[in-house]
């Protein structure tokens, strides 16, 4: 039987149309181009912000002649005249300690505490509290960690906000800068 122009499309694959598969092909190099085109932008955002942060970064070290091994061996940023910028005193270590031990402490918590909430769920919980446990963290797993900070920001700050909490912090730490 002879294809007539009143008859239905062919069939193709998965019951498509040979004419519907034709319009996805014309949609799809567009669709291709554009992805591409938003790749290639993300790339050369990333790679202008690189260059504008070394371009202010050997700033510091070609006009102000700001030496090269202070940076990474001063441990103090703080200034003492930050309108005159011949007094800027940078260093890296400040930074990297403070990062250093932010982590530590943080695994010092979360080390624990993951460890015995993975035994608790696979060996102690009942399945259905095993289930419910699984399901929460799974949900917390994509909140973005920005929304946790902000939820501390609102939670701490008002709490480091009392005075005598305040000068309880400032004691111990003016206690651990003059040591």
């Amino acid at each position: 039987m002879a294809a007539t122009s009143e008859s239905p499309p062919p069939i193709g694959i998965m019951g498509r149309s040979v004419m519907n598969r034709r319009r996805g092909a014309v949609l799809e190099l567009p669709l291709e181009l554009l992805i591409r085109a938003t790749a290639i932008l993300t790339l050369l955002l990333l790679v202008g912000i690189l260059i504008l942060l070394a371009r202010q970064g050997l700033r510091l070290f070609l006009e102000l002649d700001y030496p090269i091994g202070r940076f990474f061996t001063y441990g103090n940023a703080i200034t003492d005249n930050t309108t005159d910028p011949e007094q800027f005193r940078f260093g890296v270590i400040s930074p990297l300690i403070a990062t250093f031990w932010v982590t530590l402490m943080t695994l010092v918590f979360a080390i624990p505490l993951g460890l015995m909430t993975a035994v608790f769920i696979s060996e102690v919980a009942h399945p259905r509290v095993r289930l419910v446990i699984k399901s929460v963290a799974e949900l917390l797993a994509g909140v973005p960690t920005i929304i946790f900070a902000f939820v501390g920001l609102a939670l701490i700050v008002p709490r480091v906000q009392d005075r005598r909490l305040r000068r309880l912090v400032c004691r111990r730490a003016a206690h651990h800068l003059h040591r």
